[in-house]
């Protein structure tokens, strides 16, 4: 028995769509080992700023920017790069501190986060300069940071408002939204990331039926 959210494209080429799944639990176990991997740093001394409010759907990633967590800081990273056609490196990826800079030639911009003092906030600490690159250049580049746990963050209100939407619509939107091209995969796993924050892992789920069927046995002495 499917799950009642499965789309009709997903009933059509259901063979495909066991391989895409196939490849989803790849990309989540390689996005694991990148988490696994990163230098756990020891508790930052720098300064906190003055807070700065910043726009979701605009971020500027300004000094004094203050997010709730490191991943929503660097999905607000990835959607300013896309909005401002530009890209970065990672020189320091941590739970404490977040460093990345621009890899052009002669480009000033660098930009350096980390954990507020008793606080789990992060905050832009080093943003001071602006990027002296040119924009249409890097497209290319700041599309490919755009990660299916970012595209999970930017669907995530249509997937809720809509458990059937298809993962084609979800393209479209995301391109009207940001003027970028994104692999069907790549938007069909972010899907799946916003599906299982809402129902859970449904592989998982469906394994538990054979534990509840069991207690179920064991409490009514019926045997099913």
């Amino acid at each position: 028995m499917e799950p009642d959210y499965v789309d009709d494209e997903e009933r059509l080429y259901s063979d495909v769509f066991q391989n895409l799944r196939r490849a989803y639990s790849a990309e989540n176990q390689d996005e694991a080992d990148i988490d696994a991997s990163v230098i756990d740093d020891e508790e930052g001394e720098d300064e906190d700023l003055p807070p700065v409010q910043w726009d979701p759907e605009n971020p500027q990633m300004e000094e004094g920017s203050i997010f709730a967590s490191m991943s929503e800081c660097r999905n607000a990273l990835v959607t300013y790069c896309i909005k401002a056609e530009h890209t970065f490196e990672v020189d320091k990826s941590g739970t404490v501190h977040y460093r990345v800079h621009c890899p052009t030639d002669d480009c000033p911009w660098r930009m350096h986060t980390s954990k507020m003092q008793n606080s789990t906030n992060i905050q832009v600490k080093v943003n001071p300069f602006r990027h002296t690159c040119l924009e249409s250049t890097l497209r290319k580049e700041a599309t490919s940071r755009s990660k299916s746990r970012w595209v999970a963050e930017e669907v995530k209100r249509w997937v809720t408002e809509n458990h059937q939407v298809g993962t084609k619509e979800l393209q479209k939107n995301l391109k009207e939204k940001f003027k970028i091209e994104l692999p069907y995969m790549r938007v069909f796993n972010g899907k799946q990331h916003v599906m299982e924050s809402i129902y859970g892992n449904w592989h998982g789920s469906f394994k538990l039926l054979y534990s509840f069927k069991g207690e179920v046995e064991r409490t009514s002495q019926i045997v099913l």
